[in-house]
């Protein structure tokens, strides 16, 4: 029989050993964790006298957090995974939830990311979906009772680069051939325009002279980055004025010129105006300057940096440094004059910056499907 030390013994609280041997070895379990506790051996004889034996104190041990392993985790895409994990112990107490946790950061808890496993068994295996390509996380099994919480070994996972999928591709009225890749709902150009020419066959006015392209046009002007044709065409593509940007006949039959909202998709695609650049520039520094470092391009997009052409002299700027593309969406400034807006990427950042420009600055196109 066995009491509290804080309590008088109750008839409840005693086993008996059928077998009536000599020696007596019972088990007594249902007993509190942490407890202190007395137990003492009797025995009935034929008279039904009982005898008792010394009392004997002891304390029960204290309920343990549980005890989980982080297993592995299999079949690494671009936006899942599969986690496995194991709980060894339940510390003696009841499981409130187990499950797997991740993070960004390197030490995940149950407040980040987490999926709670329902069941009883002691294996548990899950997929986590909706994770960033090409992204590392932190993951680990948990497992909760009333003492606490315990985390497995942590895990680093990178998850794979998200397959660019590839458009059809377009042809303008020169021959030139553009390869296209499908961002979203939207059919972009991977490359930068380098028509002369209007899609009805009509010629865009070469600019050569930097004291003229900083003068206003009549008519829809570019030109090459520092006027040579061989070494930056197909790289870069053409510079274009805003005259030429806004013309419905610059891009090839189908295509246009995209405008802010167009623009703001693609953005929001490729992870927002921070973090954009990272999804939509060319990989390396062969035509990026350093630093350009931990970009991955996987929207297919391939920014390039062409540079710029001056509106207010005419000098070319900033190849290798900085890309700007035509918007058609148009505002005026305080003098009435018509301007619209560019998309800038850097060589040093992942954020895209815009601002409203005058017509005759000089600026790289992509075109999108209509």
């Amino acid at each position: 029989m066995w009491r509290k030390s804080n309590a008088d013994y109750l008839i409840e609280n005693k086993l008996i050993d059928s077998k009536k041997t000599s020696e007596v070895n019972i088990k007594i379990n249902y007993l509190l964790a942490n407890t202190n506790y007395i137990v003492k051996s009797y025995a009935k004889r034929k008279d039904n006298k009982i005898q008792y034996g010394a009392e004997v104190a002891f304390t029960t041990k204290a309920f343990e957090i549980p005890s989980v392993i982080t297993k592995n985790v299999l079949n690494i895409e671009y936006n899942s995974l599969t986690f496995n994990g194991s709980v060894v112990s339940n510390g003696g107490s009841k499981l409130i939830n187990m499950g797997v946790c991740w993070s960004l950061n390197s030490n995940p808890i149950i407040t980040d990311n987490k999926i709670i496993i329902n069941g009883d068994s002691s294996y548990f295996s899950t997929q986590i979906n909706n994770l960033n390509s090409y992204t590392k996380y932190f993951i680990r099994a948990f497992a909760s009772n009333a003492t606490g919480t315990a985390y497995g070994t942590i895990l680093e996972v990178t998850t794979k680069l998200k397959p660019i999928i590839q458009g059809n591709g377009v042809t303008d009225i020169e021959g030139n051939i553009y390869a296209s890749v499908i961002i979203g709902d939207a059919e972009w150009m991977a490359e930068n325009l380098k028509v002369t020419k209007l899609n009805d066959n009509t010629d865009l006015q070469l600019e050569i002279r930097d004291a003229s392209w900083g003068s206003a046009g009549l008519w829809p002007r570019y030109c090459w980055y520092k006027n040579e044709e061989v070494k930056y065409k197909n790289l870069y593509g053409a510079l274009y004025d805003g005259l030429s940007a806004e013309n419905v006949k610059i891009c090839p039959s189908g295509w246009h010129v995209p405008n802010n909202i167009e623009w703001s998709k693609l953005i929001e695609i490729a992870g927002g105006w921070d973090k954009a650049g990272k999804k939509l520039k060319q990989v390396g520094t062969i035509n990026w300057r350093l630093p350009n470092d931990s970009v991955t391009n996987e929207t297919g997009f391939t920014a390039l940096p062409g540079g710029e052409r001056t509106y207010s002299n005419g000098m070319f700027r900033y190849l290798n440094e900085i890309g700007r593309w035509w918007s058609t969406s148009p505002s005026l400034d305080g003098n009435g004059n018509k301007k619209l807006r560019l998309y800038y990427l850097f060589n040093d950042s992942y954020r895209i910056q815009t601002e409203d420009m005058h017509l005759i600055e000089g600026a790289s196109i992509r075109c999108v499907k209509d």
